[in-house]
């Protein structure tokens, strides 16, 4: 009986590293689909609940996770804020850790 508990409390080997994220907090913000590539504009109120600029913080961390980098330009509207376009992209010959 002894071997049979030891056999299932084995460790697993695994092909590869888990992509989903597993552990801490939950994300706040869909990070894989923002940082995609794609330039996103981001409306303050409706797809993020904080100021701009600490949301491009979390952008910027974000991206910093994934070992990618990010751009952001701030959004007007007659001189009030109310978003910012975000890009996430890889800079050729540089790795970020």
């Amino acid at each position: 009986m002894q071997d049979e508990e030891r056999e299932q409390k084995m460790a697993k080997a695994l092909s590869e590293f888990p992509s989903d994220h597993t552990g801490g907090r939950p994300e706040l913000y869909p990070w894989d689909q923002w940082l995609d590539g794609r330039p996103w504009l981001l409306t303050n109120g409706e797809d993020y609940k904080t100021t701009t600029k600490q949301f491009r913080n979390a952008a910027e961390a974000a991206a910093r996770r994934k070992g990618l980098w990010i751009r952001g330009q701030v959004q007007k509207k007659s001189g009030l804020v109310y978003g910012i376009v975000i890009q996430a992209y890889e800079k050729e010959g540089r790795v970020r850790l």
